[in-house]
């Protein structure tokens, strides 16, 4: 007998060619069997039993009945302690580049509290002096995230053709939260220490520095 079934779902990965075979052109050491019922997998196990048993004394039944869903989730496990890991190590990762770039901001604005307090000193208004701060910041943050985010979409893409994994092809959400992330802590990196430069006499900052 010879027939073309609908596509079925296999992997993780999509749909995969496959052929059935009766079991006996090709046995096997083991296989399973479902079953549709409306009551719990719990109650069907002797039930099962007694109908294996009806078609051959011999054969066994290794395993207690279960639910698809169970049988399911008990074989992606790997790839959910996998995707946990990567999400973690994701999380750690852009903690540390969050405190680096707030770090390095906020060095930059400091650095310059000579600069601001002279500012100040010969008559600059708070709003000039934070719009001088964010528009480094922002070209700062600009030439990062230009880099940044293209490499990241393409090492994706290289991540997504090297492994076998369900991978979304579309991470443009992943990314943008990402840099948003980045562009809030650069914004932070930069106001915070220009507000405490601000709120320094200009002249006792002059006369430190």
């Amino acid at each position: 007998m010879v027939g073309i079934a609908p596509n079925i779902l296999q992997s993780e990965t999509g749909m995969e060619p496959l052929v059935y075979r009766y079991f006996r052109q090709e046995p096997q050491w083991s296989m399973t069997v479902m079953v549709s019922a409306d009551v719990r997998a719990e109650t069907l196990g002797d039930s099962l039993r007694r109908a294996l048993q009806s078609v051959d004394p011999e054969l066994p039944a290794a395993r207690a009945a279960e639910t698809l869903d169970n049988a399911i989730d008990q074989n992606r496990w790997p790839l959910r302690v996998f995707g946990v890991l990567l999400t973690v190590f994701a999380a750690v990762a852009l903690t540390l580049a969050s405190i680096g770039l707030y770090a390095v901001m906020a060095q930059t604005v400091t650095r310059r509290r000579h600069e601001i307090g002279l500012r100040l000193a010969v008559g600059a208004g708070q709003s000039g002096i934070l719009r001088l701060v964010f528009a480094k910041g922002l070209r700062q943050l600009a030439i990062g995230l230009s880099i940044g985010l293209p490499a990241a979409f393409l090492l994706t893409r290289v991540v997504k053709g090297a492994v076998e994994l369900p991978i979304p092809g579309d991470n443009t959400g992943v990314l943008a939260g990402a840099a948003i992330a980045l562009f809030a802590t650069g914004m932070l990196g930069c106001i915070v220490p220009a507000f405490r430069a601000m709120r320094v006499d200009p002249a006792i900052t002059l006369r430190h520095d």
